[in-house]
């Protein structure tokens, strides 16, 4: 009894591990106040989440999602993920670092002219 509970622990806890999930906020996005970032594991990548909350955009709660954020680096210290836009040509990076619970998000563009967006994360 005691080895199958043992077993069933290992193994809950090893989809725990894979099931990592970052969520960041941030009050300085565009001047709309109070945003958020999530970031979820999915096999070899991240998705991603940005939502600006309806009191913070004076409109709508606005979200977008994007699947298959690439993995830069995946320390215990930090994750950095990046994204390119193939039509836009953007390139955004995100970094999460672990130990401060910190965030940094910058997008360089061709087009526009994009914020810096720092915070503080946490982990789910």
């Amino acid at each position: 009894m005691n080895k199958s509970l043992l077993l069933l622990a290992a193994l809950a806890c090893s989809g725990v591990a894979q099931a990592e999930t970052y969520v960041c906020s941030t009050t300085a996005e565009y001047k709309v106040g109070q945003s958020f970032y999530t970031f979820a594991r999915e096999g070899d990548a991240f998705s991603f989440t940005y939502t600006v909350p309806a009191v913070a955009s004076g409109t709508d709660t606005m979200t977008r999602v994007s699947n298959g954020l690439g993995i830069l680096m995946d320390t215990d210290a930090y994750l950095i993920l990046q994204q390119v836009d193939e039509e836009d040509g953007d390139v955004s990076v995100y970094i999460v670092n672990k130990q401060t619970d910190t965030f940094l998000q910058q997008t360089v563009s061709m087009s526009y002219e994009y914020g810096r967006a720092e915070g503080s994360c946490v982990t789910m």
